[in-house]
This record gives structure tokens, sequence and C-alpha cells, in this order.
């Protein structure tokens, strides 16, 4: 008989008496990584996925410190663990006083493993600078073992993605339109987003038909790709292989490779999952996937998992997901993928250790996506978190935003733009490009930096920074969120600055006017100068007129 677990612990790690508070993530679709803080009892503090992911309400990772830690006080242990399925933290005081923390896969009812089961890595930081520090910590380790070396070199590319643009409504003649304008802007990768493959019109059907449409596509995905190429930029696609629709070719000849519950197929938004334990599935998915790469010049792979995987047997249906990818880069080492799971609902390490980029969020509505980014960026670099300038009236919230802020937003991270670029006017297209080329300027500082969250004076306004690592540079958001304190503004200390250094601090790139006429004279004219000790110290007083603003401000020494 195959061996069974029910509870193996990749680490126990054991904290000293003092660690009182523990801060927790879990949120939900377009709502992630919401921050939870807990003060430990007498009780064992339990999270547990069983989704068969990562999950959008339990990340699998933590920060414990002293009572009270903030973002640059206290004693602050950060865990994750690299595993891309359910899983299982505990936090536990002792009867004798130390606390102990443990972290690994949770195995499902039905689970089977080979004679040899290796855990998953869990990974652990420890700062006494608080939140800051072990966060800066964790950058760090991505940084130096886990990015390719390929991408530390190439800078993150703009990208364009099609799919709030035109959903499923694919067509040549807009396709091309729409690379063009995305060309103009300044974007560098288009990305082809749901919609390209055989009889793919709506969300019921075709999933699992890897083939390009040959109704929306007569001529292949050929004539799109040179346009795009010929408009100097690169090329990707969604996908989604995990996942089939019972309506398709593959779920007809194929039966017996779905997931089934007591011999009950169960879906979630129309899909079935495949199961992916089996090697002639794989197989087939590995086949489908390279002949595309193969047949076309394809750099980018957005990868998408649009459902949890539920019933027995996570364990080998992980370990299949990461053999595909595994056997995919090896065959394609140039092709890029995104993760992308309903949003960030699979953001875990084992995925970042075989992808290059994290859709962190379906929502690009920007003041919630400021704190879904904000709260995961403790755990993942800004150059791996993919954030999109969406429309002005996102389409999950309803709320209307101004360019400025959208796109403020999105500076701090792996830019991209996902809008029908058909529907701006001149001014706001020139505006868009703008802001791309600012993003551009900035793009060594915030891939390379020290990321910072900045405590800010009242309820209405947070603040996030990079800064580079001599202390020569900082850039800092400051986003007005509310409006309890209207008439009030806010101190904003610079972080990452060197005391003894004097700076020069300016707007940078396009503001939105009321923002620009709120300005000091000298913060306006690009006049300001002041020491590091006094940024660092007292800080900027600065005052957004309205709720749902931003002001991009870059520090640099004189």
């Amino acid at each position: 008989a195959s061996p069974s677990l029910s509870w193996l612990a990749s680490m126990a790690l054991p904290l000293p008496q003092q660690i009182e508070d523990v801060v927790t993530f879990g949120g939900d679709w377009a709502r992630e990584f919401a921050m939870h803080r807990q003060t430990l009892g007498t009780a064992a503090l339990l999270l547990e996925s069983r989704r068969g992911r990562a999950g959008h309400d339990r990340f699998p990772g933590l920060f414990a410190g002293d009572r009270g830690f903030g973002e640059n006080s206290g004693d602050v242990y950060g865990l994750t663990l690299g595993w891309s399925g359910s899983h299982r933290l505990c936090v536990e005081r002792l009867r004798e006083g130390p606390v102990v923390i443990q972290a690994g896969e949770l195995f499902t009812h039905g689970d089977t493993l080979p004679a040899t089961h290796e855990s998953p890595w869990c990974h652990v930081a420890y700062s006494r600078r608080g939140l800051n520090g072990a966060m800066q910590a964790l950058h760090a380790f991505l940084r130096d073992g886990v990015i390719p070396a390929k991408l530390k070199t190439k800078p993150r590319p703009v990208h364009y993605n099609t799919w709030e643009a035109i959903y499923f409504k694919h067509d040549m003649a807009t396709l091309k339109d729409l690379a063009q304008r995305a060309a103009q802007v300044g974007a560098e990768r288009f990305v082809l987003d749901d919609g390209w493959f055989k009889g793919r019109n709506d969300d019921r059907t075709s999933l699992g038909d890897w083939t390009v449409d040959p109704a929306k596509y007569p001529e292949g995905l050929t004539p799109l790709i040179t346009h795009v190429r010929g408009l100097g930029l690169e090329f990707g696609l969604w996908v989604e292989p995990e996942m089939v629709n019972p309506d398709s070719d593959l779920a007809r000849a194929h039966p017996d490779w779905v997931r089934r519950e007591d011999g009950k197929l169960i879906l979630q938004r129309h899909q079935a999952v495949l199961d992916l334990a089996r090697s002639d599935v794989r197989d087939h998915l590995f086949n489908a996937l390279h002949a595309l790469l193969s047949d076309n010049e394809i750099s980018y792979l957005k990868w998408d998992m649009n459902r949890e995987v539920t019933g027995s047997g996570h364990h080998a249906q992980v370990k299949g997901v990461h053999d595909l990818i595994d056997r995919l880069r090896a065959a394609h080492p140039s092709v890029e993928i995104e993760t992308c799971a309903s949003g960030g609902g699979r953001c875990d390490y084992g995925m970042l250790s075989r992808t290059d980029r994290v859709w962190v969020s379906d929502s690009n509505d920007a003041l919630d996506r400021f704190d879904i980014q904000r709260n995961a960026n403790l755990f993942l670099p800004p150059e791996m978190s993919g954030v999109h300038v969406g429309p002005a009236s996102c389409h999950i919230t309803g709320r209307k935003l101004s360019l400025e802020l959208r796109a403020h937003v999105a500076i701090f991270g792996h830019m991209g733009t996902e809008l029908d670029l058909r529907e701006l006017d001149d001014a706001s297209r020139a505006r868009l490009a703008q802001h791309i080329a600012t993003y551009k300027a900035f793009r060594p500082l915030i891939h390379t930096g020290r990321w910072w969250r900045i405590e800010t004076a009242g309820p209405d306004h947070k603040a996030i920074a990079v800064s580079s690592q001599d202390e020569r540079e900082a850039l800092c958001l400051l986003v007005r969120t509310g409006s309890s304190e209207l008439g009030r503004g806010t101190s904003l200390r610079v972080p990452g600055l060197s005391a003894a250094l004097d700076y020069r601090v300016v707007a940078a790139g396009p503001q939105a006017p009321h923002v620009e006429q709120s300005l000091g004279h000298s913060l306006r004219s690009g006049n300001l100068r002041l020491s590091g000790a006094a940024l660092l110290g007292r800080g900027l007083e600065l005052y957004l007129p309205r709720p749902e603003s931003s002001l991009l401000l870059h520090v640099k020494t004189v």
C-alpha cells in the first residue's frame, strides 16, 4: 500500500517568549492580502487552506513579533511556505512559555505519496527593524537566489493586456489597432488574453482545446504576432492548462482525464480540473503548449488557474503542475511565465521559484489595489508583482478614479495597462504615455531598491517608498484615501536616506491639476532642498485637498 501522512511540518520554529502579536493575510477574490493582527492567547492560532492552492483567503505566510511591532520597530519573524496547494500554519504558545510556529503541506483524505517524500521549503526572515526589515530580507532572498539571472539584467517590459478591452470578442483589425495604440503610449509587451483558442466565445466552452481558433484566426496567430513584433513589442499569450470545460473536444475524447469526486463531476465557473497526477495528461498538455511555443514567436505565458481543486489527492495534483511547468521551462528557457489564479490565489514561493511574474489581483481599482499591493509586497518584490492601469471606471467596484492615481499605483510594481485604448482622447493618451515614461525612468530604482511601508499621520493617508541601496535616491508615493480629516494634511518621512547628505525633492512626472496646485512654491518649482536628517526626521508637510488622489515624489542627492 502507498504510504500516507496526516501532517508533516516543514519547519517547527521556536521563538522567544516575548513574541505576542501575529499578522496573517487572507481576503477574497479582488481583495487579496487583507491584513489581520492578533495577540496570542492560550489557544493555538491555526490557519488552514484545503482549496488545492494557496488561496485568496489563506496566504501561506505570516509575521510574528513583539507586542505592538510596527513598520520600523520591534523584533519580527517573517515566515512563508513554498507550497502551491493545501497547507497549514500553526502558532502556539507552549505551557513553558516559548512560542512555536509550524508550517507545512496539509494532506487531504486520500492523498497518497511516493516511498520517498520531500516536504516543501519553508522560508524565514528575522529583523529587529519591524516589518520593513523582515520584508527587505525576503526581497533580498528572492532577488539573490530565486529570480533568474536573465531577468536581473533585462528591464521588466510594460504590458498591454487585451482582457478588459475586448474580453472574448477577438477581431484581427481591432487587435492590430490596439497593438498600434499600445506601442504609441510606450508598451513593450502585448498579451493576448482569453478567447483566442478554438470555439472559445464565452467561459462555458473549449477550455482544454489549445489550438488557435480558425474562425477568429484563419491564418493562425502569425499575422498578429508579426504585426505586434513589427511595432517593437513582445508577444504574450493567456493559457489555463490545468482546467477543462465539459463542453470541449478534450473532455469528450478523454472523460477519464477529468477529476471526479465519488464519481461525480464537480464544476466551478463551468470548469472541471484535469488530473495532472497522471503522466499521460501532463504529456498531452506539454505537447500542446510546446507546439504553440515552437510554432509561434511567443515570449510570455500568462498561466491562469480559475477554480479551486476540490476532493482528494491534492499533493499529486500540485506536484504534477510543478512538473509540467518545469518541463516547459526546460524546453523553452527564454519564455517567461506569469502565475495567476483568479488573481492572487497562487502567489506562494513554490510558484515563484518557477515563474517570473505574479498577477496579485484581478482588481484594477487603484485604491483597493494600493492596499493589496502594499501588503503583498511584504512577500513579493515589486518587479515580480504585475500591476495594471485599468479603465477609469473599474469593472469590479464601479469606482471612477483619475488616471494619475491609477498610473501612480501601477508604477510601483511591474507596470502594465489593461483598458480599451480606443476610448482615450488625445490628452489622456498623451498623459498615459507620460506616466509610462516615468515608470521607465524609475524602473531600475523600483526593481532593485529597498522597499518601505511608511507610517503616516492621520487616518486619510497611506504611503510607500523605494530607496536606492546607496541611500542617494528615493521615490515616494502618497495616497489620500479618505476625507475624515478633510482639511488636514500629513507628514511624510522619507526612509532609506543618509542623514549626512543633502537632497533635492521634486514632484515626479504628471500630477493631477488639483494636487499640483496644492504644492508649496519650492516643491512645485523644483527648488526644494533639504538635508537627509530633515527628511528622515521631521519629513515633509504635505496637503492633498481631495480624497482618491496621489502624489509621486522623487528625492535625489544634490
